[in-house]
């Protein structure tokens, strides 16, 4: 976990030098990513039953997209 934690830190203050993302603090953030991937994928394991629809990952990406939209200055 510390290194998936680690590298999307990198990714986020990246975002931040190159004008993309909001100066927000790149730990919190890497964290608030990590931690709502983590959240999705215990809640939709916790649903699936035989034969039943998967949603983790339309669920995924409209967390994702949220997100993206909460740091993105674009």
């Amino acid at each position: 976990m510390r290194s998936n934690l680690d590298q999307l830190e990198i990714i986020v203050s990246e975002g931040i030098k190159r004008g993309y993302f909001h100066k927000y603090n790149p730990k919190m953030t890497a964290i608030i990513f990590w931690n709502t991937f983590m959240g999705i994928i215990q809640f939709q394991e916790n649903r699936l039953e035989e034969g039943k629809t998967d949603y983790r990952r339309s669920t995924i990406n409209g967390a994702m997209e949220i997100i993206l939209m909460g740091i993105s200055k674009r």
